[in-house]
């Protein structure tokens, strides 16, 4: 337990090597996410309120509304896009809080190649010339390096840790120069002329 909090402190006696990078990667990341998350609903907002005005005007029930919208592929996605991309907002949050640390890393690297992958559109135009979905790649990259960095550097310092403490207890167990500590025969003092 004594050894476990003393590697934890030498560990990060020191910033990580990728925590800088997580930190700014995880801030565009979250601006981005949450940024296009809030144009997509803007979007969907006026289109979402006409149709609830349809419902209201000609009694729809609600049940039956919500299911039209979720059976309409196009408004589907929609929705999707905007839930997916608050998640990904709040997974950049997550990141940046957590940017210091290594052991996060783990679960934080495996999001962010699954952020890549998702696309809120199918068009490879769109794709190509959109500029979120530039952002997209630089941030969750730039986490993705920094957070190998972070689990690199950590294992590392871990690994030094642990041969420094090795050193340590080779060295207390060194024999002394004139045999065990009982045979030691205690040195006489010199003495001085005429005493």
């Amino acid at each position: 337990m004594k050894n476990k909090k003393a590697l934890k402190e030498y560990i990060y006696r020191r910033p990580l090597l990728g925590g800088k990078l997580v930190l700014l990667g995880a801030l565009v990341m979250f601006i981005w996410s949450g940024w296009e998350c809030i144009l997509r609903y803007d979007a969907m907002d006026g289109m979402t309120k006409a149709y609830m005005n349809l419902v209201k005007t000609y009694n729809i029930p609600i049940r039956e509304a919500i299911k039209n919208i979720w059976n309409t592929p196009e408004a589907r996605q929609d929705w999707m896009n905007i839930i997916v991309l608050g998640s990904i907002s709040l997974f950049g949050l997550f990141a940046f809080f957590f940017s210091r640390f290594w052991k996060p890393g783990f679960f934080i690297i495996p999001v962010c190649v699954l952020v890549m992958s998702y696309s809120t559109t199918d068009s490879l135009i769109v794709k190509t010339l959109n500029l979120f979905e530039s952002i997209k790649y630089v941030s969750a990259g730039a986490v993705i390096a920094g957070e190998g960095l972070n689990i690199y550097s950590a294992f590392v310092r871990k690994h030094k840790y642990k041969k420094q403490l090795a050193q340590g207890r080779k060295a207390a167990r060194r024999l002394p120069a004139h045999g065990t500590s009982k045979t030691l025969i205690p040195e006489h003092k010199k003495r001085g002329i005429g005493m």
